[in-house]
């Protein structure tokens, strides 16, 4: 298992949490640096009123799209439509929903890319899981050759 990538000052406060499980040997994880790389959205907003907000999101749901509402400070009230690793495939998405009606759409920049490192577990026990989940990480799986890469 992963986590996502994490800012360097997270690291070191994960980095405590870790190594105060006592169900997790020390011995169990391990980091690899990594970059995530930037993300763009299209976006829908800023909204005037939570009843603006309402109304595109009954709209949204009435075109089938799947979307989130966004709780970011400098976004919200608005919407996203869809995140994508760059602003030409965001462009492209946004035409296609422009035909099918969508208006007033935008592609904006959600996130530069950054390096940091991510937490991996080569092997995971069943009986680590709950305490890993406790640290607020998002964890995915990766493959073998990821876990090797891992350094103490």
């Amino acid at each position: 298992m992963q986590s996502q990538v994490l800012t360097k000052a997270r690291v070191a406060s994960v980095r405590q949490q870790l190594e105060g499980l006592a169900e997790v040997p020390k011995t169990a994880w391990n980091w690899v640096v990594d970059t995530e790389p930037e993300r763009w959205i299209i976006y829908l907003g800023r909204f005037a009123s939570e009843d603006a907000l309402e109304r595109k999101t009954a709209q949204l749901e009435k075109m089938e799209l799947k979307f989130v509402v966004l709780d970011d400070a400098d976004l919200s009230p608005g919407i996203s439509v869809g995140m994508f690793k760059s602003q030409a495939e965001a462009n492209q998405e946004l035409n296609q929903l422009n035909r099918r009606g969508l208006r007033l759409a935008r592609v904006i920049k959600w996130m530069n890319a950054y390096k940091g490192q991510r937490v991996v577990v080569a092997a995971m026990n069943p009986d680590w899981r709950k305490p890993l989940e406790g640290l607020g990480l998002k964890w995915s799986e990766c493959s073998p050759s990821e876990a090797a890469g891992a350094k103490p």
